[in-house]
């Protein structure tokens, strides 16, 4: 497929093979190929080398995706700075396409965890801090709602799993905005209503802390 789009890149002048269907299809199969070896570069290049606008965004959703479930997170943040078109890079991207997956997910307790992670670390790894606690705020409230959405009760280990990730986020969110640089700005939520300060989310913590002690003390009401 690589020898047959280097040949039409090589042999014509861009004016007549950018906009060609056929070349197209060879990149959205480089793509899928490169995919399925774990090619992240090569696959992100017959990416974003697609003109074809529709293709192109479908084929990132999927490598982003991809690259979450197998938990190839470390490459995909080193991947991020990749400029995707004249108007930004991966990372903004992968963010928008993160969290679209999380809340898909949402049923999936292990797997929705997996995406908000991802979320957690792409912003992380700007010093983007408060929407790095945003996302495991959010990470935490899908969780609860989800779970009392439920129309039977939950069993014993789904429960557990829900309080973990519950309380995990609530950590993780209070040692996120702690790290926010200005004391001013260590706070979550734009509307006045609905803010969060680094004291709220820290006494939210320690409650979750404490709900998921009991929720594991058999002796416990």
């Amino acid at each position: 497929v690589n020898d047959a789009i280097t040949s039409i890149t090589s042999t014509l002048p861009p004016g007549m093979y950018q906009d060609m269907p056929e070349l197209s299809g060879l990149y959205s199969a480089a793509f899928k190929t490169s995919v399925g070896g774990r090619l992240w570069n090569e696959a992100l290049e017959a990416c974003i080398s697609n003109s074809e606008e529709d293709d192109k965004n479908d084929n990132l959703k999927h490598l982003i995706v991809e690259m979450v479930r197998v938990g190839n997170i470390g490459k995909l943040v080193d991947m991020s700075l990749t400029v995707v078109d004249g108007s930004g890079d991966l990372f903004q991207f992968a963010t928008k396409i993160v969290e679209e997956a999380a809340l898909e997910q949402k049923d999936d307790v292990d797997g929705c965890l997996d995406y908000w992670g991802c979320l957690y670390t792409l912003h992380a790894s700007r010093g983007n801090w408060r929407q790095a606690a945003e996302a495991m705020d959010l990470c935490g409230k899908v969780t609860v709602s989800n779970a009392l959405s439920k129309p039977k009760p939950l069993t014993s280990g789904a429960s557990k799993k829900i309080m973990d990730q519950a309380s995990l986020s609530a950590h993780v969110c209070a040692h996120a905005v702690s790290l926010v640089e200005k004391t001013s700005r260590q706070y979550i939520g734009e509307r006045r209503d609905t803010i969060l300060t680094k004291e709220d989310i820290d006494r939210r913590a320690v409650r979750a802390s404490a709900l998921r002690a009991l929720s594991m003390d058999e002796c416990s009401p």
